[in-house]
């Protein structure tokens, strides 16, 4: 490899190196799955009000034990929806939140352990609207799960952040793990999963 060509690489090891945290990579999926409850809130919101209409989003921080969740929070014309999934205003997520939301991320629940989880928040849905929710959920994490890495990749970085979360079912604390991917293209442009 010449010179040139051996420095651009370093220089882009090192971005990249500098830009893995695996707390990063679990804050983005975190975002990633309440975004989509949160779209699924709103879809079952409009089906009940014919003359309401989808509104765009507004970005807002959300503070968690897992650290700041930066999601888009879907809104509507008439200003009288707010996703349920969302704690009151101004309030810091209690740990029953970060629980659900770690629960989704790290169990590989099936859609009856989901729809246990999502009638466990006390969401103000009928058993149809918690059945949608569901299969969006499950939906999702299946293709988080089962989705395949580029084979186009010049270089992928793996890392790892370890909890411990509850597991109702056996009454213990166990480990989990989630992985952490960021790869580099042979143009050098970045992906992550």
């Amino acid at each position: 490899m010449n010179n040139n060509k051996q420095k651009l690489f370093e220089d882009l090891l090192k971005d990249y190196l500098n830009e893995i945290n695996s707390k990063g990579g679990i804050q983005e999926l975190l975002s990633y799955l309440l975004n989509i409850i949160m779209n699924k809130e709103r879809e079952l919101h409009l089906s009940q009000f014919d003359n309401d209409k989808a509104n765009g989003y507004y970005s807002r921080d959300l503070i968690t034990s897992s650290g700041n969740l930066n999601i888009n929070v879907p809104r509507v014309r008439k200003g009288n929806f707010r996703p349920c999934i969302l704690p009151p205003h101004y309030k810091k997520c209690d740990a029953s939140f970060d629980e659900f939301i770690l629960k989704l991320v790290l169990n590989n629940y099936s859609p009856n352990k989901i729809k246990m989880l999502l009638n466990s928040m006390n969401l103000p849905y009928s058993s149809e609207q918690i059945e949608e929710l569901k299969d969006e959920l499950y939906q999702k994490s299946q293709e988080l799960i089962n989705k395949q890495l580029p084979d186009n990749f010049f270089v992928i970085f793996i890392d790892a952040y370890h909890v411990q979360i509850k597991d109702d079912d056996i009454k213990q604390i166990k480990n989990s793990v989630i992985y952490n991917i960021i790869g580099i293209d042979m143009s050098g442009k970045k992906g992550h999963f």
